[in-house]
Order: structure tokens, then sequence, then C-alpha cells
């Protein structure tokens, strides 16, 4: 442990109390301890970047002991990597997340519709997020002179090996690093990402893709998606399970606590599309200048109990891509809410933004008519 490197805790470290034990965990990270109370405070201190030197400075070199044990435990970590996801990047790395990506013609076509509609003979391409690298295969097959297949997971290590059995090993060259930070030699005609979650937003990628492209996009450089719009909509009567699942159970086993729980958290499955209402358009978004809190009023008719959260994605001027639950079939499906609408007219604010614990995931705060926060992830 360096006296001049700076410190700092998880940006989504969650403190639980059971008894005289404290529970500390970072989701994101995948780490966790169980601790005393003291700790509490030598992580409040490392809230700013915070050198040892510094710590021995304001607690003492008797306490010194303490801080190395949270750097061990990876709770405080290099200042830069305070807000670094590799419990998200590991979900990545397996197959099974990319056989299902692989099997949704319908987002695989309409970005490789919008490549050969954007990428032009001789182009730079950064592919941020490139996945098994299908959407750099894309661009070197549009013409593009070099592409940069970016991914930040193990799955890095099998692009290579796409790319040489398609031809284009020459071509497109895998970068294994996170695309927010990783440093290029040369500036891109277009940026192509597919870091896009249920709700648009809920994978956190777009203010890395901003850091990406204000580092590496030519001026008037192209990002596919250009932009995206978000909707919701009213579901009348809730899912199956989203609610019932945890009441009258035939093993009279009581579940209270999962039921409040879960009501804070949104489902993923396919909605009927006759079981959804009108669709509400929250608003549309510029993907390379949205800003982290997103806030618009908006009404939903009612009374209903559940929404429905689904996005289109814009990826050129002519070609979109949607998860709607009337359109065709995505590996996105769709997000159900747990949120009950008493009125016929809902007045509502919302406020988009990531969440607390865990910036890959998004927190919508909804007041006006009905209060309530819920977690999409």
């Amino acid at each position: 442990m360096e006296n001049n490197q700076p410190y700092k805790k998880l940006a989504d470290l969650v403190i639980t109390f059971e008894g005289s034990q404290i529970f500390i965990r970072s989701n994101a990270g995948g780490v966790g301890i169980v601790t005393d109370p003291v700790i509490v405070e030598v992580l409040a201190y490392f809230d700013a970047p915070r050198t040892s030197r510094d710590f021995e400075g304001e607690f003492g070199k008797e306490t010194l002991h303490l801080m190395e044990s949270l750097v061990e435990a990876n709770l405080l970590v290099a200042a830069n990597k305070e807000r670094d996801s590799p419990v998200f990047f590991g979900f990545f790395s397996g197959f099974d997340v990319h056989r299902k990506m692989l099997a949704d013609q319908e987002r695989l076509s309409k970005y490789r519709e919008a490549i050969f509609a954007t990428v032009s003979e001789g182009d730079v391409v950064i592919d941020a997020g490139a996945g098994t690298g299908i959407l750099s295969v894309y661009a070197a097959q549009a013409g593009a002179a070099k592409v940069y297949a970016i991914d930040n997971s193990e799955m890095a290590l099998m692009i290579p090996k796409l790319a040489k059995e398609n031809g284009f090993d020459q071509i497109i060259e895998v970068v294994q690093a996170d695309f927010a930070e990783v440093q290029l030699p040369e500036k891109a005609d277009v940026m192509v990402s597919e870091t896009f979650g249920f709700w648009a937003l809920d994978e956190g990628a777009i203010p890395d893709l901003q850091q990406c492209a204000k580092r590496h996009l030519k001026i008037g450089g192209r990002m596919i998606p250009e932009a995206f719009s978000l909707y919701l909509a009213p579901i009348k009567t809730a899912p199956d399970n989203l609610y019932s699942v945890f009441d009258d159970r035939f093993d009279e086993v009581r579940m209270e606590c999962l039921a409040n729980e879960s009501s804070l958290q949104s489902s993923v499955s396919k909605l009927d599309p006759e079981a959804v209402g009108n669709s509400i358009f929250v608003g549309r978004y510029l993907t390379l200048e949205v800003t982290e809190i997103i806030e618009e009023a908006t009404q939903i008719p009612g009374p209903c109990e559940a929404l429905c959260a689904y996005f289109t994605l814009h990826l050129s001027p002519e070609i979109d891509l949607t998860n709607a639950p009337h359109g065709a079939t995505t590996s996105w499906i769709q997000a159900t809410l747990p949120i009950l609408l008493p009125h016929s007219e809902n007045q509502l604010n919302l406020r988009i933004e990531p969440a607390p614990e865990n910036r890959r995931a998004i927190s919508l705060t909804l007041t006006g008519d009905v209060e309530k926060t819920i977690r999409i992830s």
C-alpha cells in the first residue's frame, strides 16, 4: 500500500445491522465483510480520496491496520476505480448471455442495417462494449478500414478468433479495457454500441459512452444509436406472480419481507400486448448529450396495478429498434414496474437517475399522485 496512492470507498456500499454485527457489501464489486462499528467511521473518511499518510495523520499510526483491512477486502480501492463494476462485466463473460443475444435476429438485423447505412469505405470505427465482436464484424463488412473492438470482459479473448475466422483479423483490433478509460492511437468516424438495458439506461453505460466519444470520436462523427426514446404504459392487471408469489403460499411460509423488497424492484418478462395499455411517451434523448439525471412530467391513465417500461433505439435516421410489447420479440423483452396507480388520470413527476447503490442500475422516483421509488436493473 503506497503512502501517496489515494484511496476511496466503493460508490455502492450498503451497510446493514444485525444486532452488534455490521455487514458492509458492494453489489457491483461482489465483495463484503462482517465487521465492527469503527470501520464505518473509517469508510466515511474515505468518501473523498485520501492516502494512507492522510489517514495516519488523522487517526494515528496504530489504526493503519483498519485501512489496510479495507484495502485487502476491496472495499477501499484506488480513487479512479471507485465506480468499477467487476461483477457487472463478469456477467458478460459467459456464453449463456451471448447465446441469447446472438439468437436475437431482430436486434442484430437492425444493428447491421444501421451499420451498413452509416459506415463508409475506409472509416475508423469503435465498437464500445463489443462482447462477441459481432458488431465489429458488421462494421468490417460495411467497409471500415479499422475497427477497435473494446470490451472489458473475458469474452474479449474470443473476438480475435471470430475476426480471423471471417477474414478481418487485419482490420479488427481488440482492446480489453473499460471503454470509458481506454486510450486509442487515433480518432474514429463512427462509434457503435449495444450497451443498453431493459429501459435503455439501466446498464449505466451512457456516461462511459460519452467519455469515450469525447476522447475518440471525430468532430462530426456518428453514434449508433444516435438517440433513444423512453416509454411507459399502464398494465390494468399485473402479470401472474408479480405480487401473488409471496402471498397465500401452499407451504404457509410468510414472505412479507420479500414482498416489500420486491415491490421496490422491476421484473422482466414478455408481456401480452393485449394486457398493456396505450403508450405514454416520456422523452427522446441524444445518446451523447443526455444527462445522468432526467426529469419529466407525465400523465398516466389508470387505475392500474403495474407499469410497462420500454424503449426505442434510434440507430440511424431511418432505422429504429424497439422492445415495445407490440413489436417484434427481442432479447430485452420488457420491464414491469410494480406501481399501483389508483386514479383514472395520474399526474406524475418522474426522476430517472443512477441507483445510489449501483450505477449499473437506475432509480425511478415518482412524485405527484403517487410517491414511490423503484429500481430498474
